[in-house]
């Protein structure tokens, strides 16, 4: 099975690498920085905290851009190459980030290669602020760390929340102004199954759930399950200063995951009773192959029996529709 590997565009790369000389990170010495990049995730265990804190500390500034933010930035690649299935960035009227950091949404958009016409940034940390004004060359992009001066958002916007919504209680009450939510959470157990709750809410509010979800009824996996939660997987070609880092750290990434929701008020969900999403990977056991799939609010793996030959392999996340011969048999979709 052939993976799309998501790397950093040469023009990412440069800006990156242009704040690694800023804050003079050393690379002969990657144990130390390994130990600065453990420290900070151990403080981002702290689910529902705000770790706006972390940029008073150089050692963790050095940590996000060296290991964090090449991270976050794939993963949001990854995450804004679906969206672009049902939106054309460069026609939004603007995008509000909610916690942009260093600029990791607007970094995100220019790996692929596209950038809209006005970006709105919103960060707790004025030094966060400061060091994405300090790469952008960006005319129409607007930068502060009080959010209710957002009074006056515009139809046709995106609001994304990148590693944003698990620092907080509930959402800010103005994104129900935005057109179009993107939120990316980690594809831990607690925050990811919270990000699913939040779906009907969002229904309440007036938004169709365009993606990953193929469907607007309960999540199966809130349903059905106590543990599970949904999430996706993308695969890496990291910069070169990652191989020695890795040595010195229990995280490997040459793949990483994610969560995520994209909803809309203005776009009409694609929906198909035979079309879904891959929610699993691919689980072997005696005489089948299974994985799960999601298309409604049942608990549904697909499955392929041993004796009907080799099954189709398919990359977690990825939509699939059901040939329309597939036979149902309790909650395996055979012959899919």
């Amino acid at each position: 099975m052939d993976h799309i590997k998501y790397s950093l565009s040469e023009n990412v790369l440069k800006i990156i690498e242009g704040l690694l000389r800023q804050y003079e990170v050393n690379f002969s010495s990657p144990k130390k920085i390994s130990e600065a990049i453990i420290n900070l995730s151990n403080n981002y265990k702290n689910e529902l905290s705000d770790h706006s804190n972390i940029w008073s500390n150089s050692n963790f500034v050095k940590a996000y851009i060296t290991y964090f933010l090449p991270l976050n930035i794939l993963r949001l690649t990854s995450v804004l190459n679906e969206v672009s299935n049902y939106i054309e960035f460069d026609v939004l009227s603007a995008v509000f980030d909610y916690g942009s950091g260093p600029g990791t949404s607007h970094l995100s958009l220019k790996n692929i290669n596209s950038e809209p016409h006005t970006i709105f940034n919103f960060d707790k940390s004025k030094t966060a602020l400061k060091i994405h004004e300090s790469w952008t060359n960006h005319k129409n992009i607007d930068f502060t760390s009080d959010i209710s001066k957002w009074q006056n958002i515009t139809p046709n916007s995106l609001a994304i929340f990148s590693y944003a919504y698990n620092e907080l209680k509930d959402f800010p009450e103005l994104i129900s102004k935005h057109d179009h939510l993107l939120i990316v959470e980690p594809s831990n157990q607690l925050p990811a199954r919270r990000l699913q709750k939040q779906r009907k809410k969002l229904n309440d509010m007036g938004y169709q759930i365009i993606a990953p979800c193929t469907h607007q009824k309960e999540c199966p996996l809130l349903k059905h399950s106590k543990k599970d939660w949904c999430h996706n997987r993308v695969f890496t070609e990291l910069p070169y200063w990652f191989a020695d880092i890795e040595k010195f750290i229990p995280m490997k990434n040459s793949n990483i995951t994610y969560s995520y929701l994209f909803v809309s008020k203005t776009i009409t969900p694609k929906t198909s009773p035979n079309v879904g999403r891959v929610i699993g990977d691919t689980l072997k056991e005696k005489g089948k192959t299974r994985q799960a799939f999601c298309r409604n609010d049942e608990r549904e793996f697909l499955s392929w029996l041993k004796k009907d030959g080799k099954p189709t392999e398919l990359v977690r996340g990825h939509l699939y529709e059901l040939k329309s011969d597939y036979e149902k048999k309790g909650n395996e979709l055979r012959k899919p």
